[in-house]
């Protein structure tokens, strides 16, 4: 029997996971329901867990977790925070974020 990244035990074969970790950049303030306070506009690090899934030929994965790392405000004292989000309203604010017609008029000065 094989072990999964976890350490629990599979059925013959061993599962595992990868982490993938981007760089979002928000061109405006931002709030996710997930988040107690606005969050000024820049750069901040999405992290998405994902486990392999089935006995294919090719490999697939599932998405089992989404954080995203919230770096302390200035004048906050300590380090920053990770918290769980949902990616599909990430997916959403991005996009919206990505129409907006300030954001074109920030990239063309």
């Amino acid at each position: 029997m094989g072990f999964q990244a976890n350490g629990a035990m599979s059925k013959g074969r061993v599962m595992s996971s990868r982490k993938i970790r981007k760089l979002v950049t928000f061109h405006a303030p931002f709030q996710l329901r997930a988040m107690e306070q606005m969050r000024p506009a820049g750069e901040y690090e999405v992290t998405t867990e994902q486990e392999q899934i089935g006995d294919f030929m090719f490999e697939a994965f599932r998405r089992t977790n989404t954080t995203i790392y919230l770096p302390p405000r200035i004048g906050d004292f300590g380090v920053g925070q990770t918290i769980p989000i949902d990616p599909h309203e990430l997916a959403e604010l991005i996009k919206l974020q990505d129409h907006s017609p300030h954001r074109h008029e920030l990239s063309n000065v």
